[in-house]
């Protein structure tokens, strides 16, 4: 889920899910809460984004304390962010063995490798981003595939295994 209260991103989000549903049996998901500061319609914008054409698709999950449940329900995690600086949330979804799309100038692209787990899309291009999802429902083998590359990334980047290789390679080099 992206956890921001900035409108266009939801408004992206809606844009995107509505393309891939046009020829997809798919379901998207909005995980969260406007809890940091939100105007309280907030919600209700982001339902009116929806609209009936795919109300039945989009689902409105409610904060979640544990998102484990929520990452075991879903194959891909998107974010529609552009300029994320980190996006905890894709690497938790990483971690979880759930592949992601974002942008490519989000900062995980920066330090995550496209195709394990992955897919980066040009800033911007909604289309593109939809494809990518579309390459994820669309082949299952591959989407397994992503599944494994996705935690095997997410290992790849946990503090403790980066100190464990630092300090090999500087053992080696002294």
């Amino acid at each position: 889920g992206v956890q921001t209260c900035d409108l266009p991103i939801y408004d992206r989000f809606v844009r995107i899910a509505r393309n891939v549903l046009r020829d997809r049996n798919a379901h998207f998901a909005i995980v969260g809460s406007p809890v940091f500061g939100c105007d309280p319609e907030f919600m209700h914008e982001i339902d009116a984004l929806v609209g009936d054409d795919i109300r039945e698709r989009v689902h409105f999950v409610p904060w979640q304390d544990d998102m484990r449940s929520v990452y075991a329900a879903i194959d891909v995690s998107v974010n529609c962010s552009e300029r994320e600086p980190f996006g905890r949330t894709s690497l938790e979804a990483l971690a979880s063995g759930v592949p992601i799309v974002c942008f490519d100038d989000a900062g995980i692209s920066e330090i995550q490798i496209d195709g394990d787990g992955a897919a980066f899309v040009p800033a911007g291009d909604e289309g593109k981003f939809a494809d990518a999802i579309r390459g994820y429902l669309d082949d299952p083998k591959r989407l397994a595939q992503a599944k494994v590359g996705a935690r095997l990334s997410a290992t790849a980047l946990d503090v403790g295994e980066l100190d464990r290789k630092f300090f090999e390679v500087i053992q080696r080099a002294g």
